[in-house]
């Protein structure tokens, strides 16, 4: 070995130990953050009222979640509460049906009752459709008999239909969600009326 060869084995065995190569000690991952519990996001398209056309965030971290079922499941409500505001998701599965996982095409306005058809409705911030039209998927849906949410998702995705007329339909901005809860508190106030 030459003297240059020995002093460039020399330097890389320095560099080795400056840099811990060699060493026995694993090293250990960084933890991750753990996933918020609870969450409900969803942005709307340029025009869209009651979003306001902006995307929104909300977990647990700085927001109270609340939600509760009724009618046996055909019904639920979520109250999102971030300092100063609230935020309320309701979800109703056709009559006879209830929020299992499936898809619930054709939603009319919430407060309609008695009909065939699912009904949903999201406001908040001082917003909320005079009529609301869309859809709904439910990925899971976990019930405990008091009324109480074990585990709950879906994506929605609802349109301020008001007095629009039906060749102006395809022309109103959607806006688009999801909600994922794992054991929310009840409200201490709500309205679940059934079917």
């Amino acid at each position: 070995m030459t003297k240059a060869e020995r002093l460039r084995a020399v330097w890389l065995m320095a560099a080795g130990v400056s840099l811990g190569c060699g060493s026995d000690r694993a090293s250990s991952p960084s933890p991750s953050p753990a996933a918020p519990q609870n969450a409900l996001t969803f942005s709307g398209d340029p025009g869209e009222y009651v979003s306001d056309a902006r995307s929104w965030q909300f977990s647990s971290q700085g927001t109270s979640f609340a939600a509760a079922t009724a009618c046996n499941g055909s019904f639920i409500e979520i109250q999102v509460r971030p300092p100063n505001d609230l935020w309320v998701l309701r979800l109703v599965a056709p009559t006879g049906r209830t929020l299992a996982p499936g898809q619930f095409g054709g939603a009319v306005n919430w407060s309609i009752q008695q009909t065939l058809s699912p009904s949903m409705m999201l406001s908040g911030n001082g917003r909320a459709c005079g009529r609301s039209g869309g859809d709904f998927t439910v990925t899971e849906a976990q019930f405990a008999p008091d009324g109480s949410v074990i585990r709950f998702a879906a994506s929605f995705g609802q349109r301020c239909v008001n007095f629009i007329e039906e060749p102006r339909l395809s022309m109103v901005p959607w806006l688009r969600g999801t909600v994922s809860l794992t054991n929310p508190p009840k409200p201490s106030e709500s309205n679940l009326p059934c079917r």
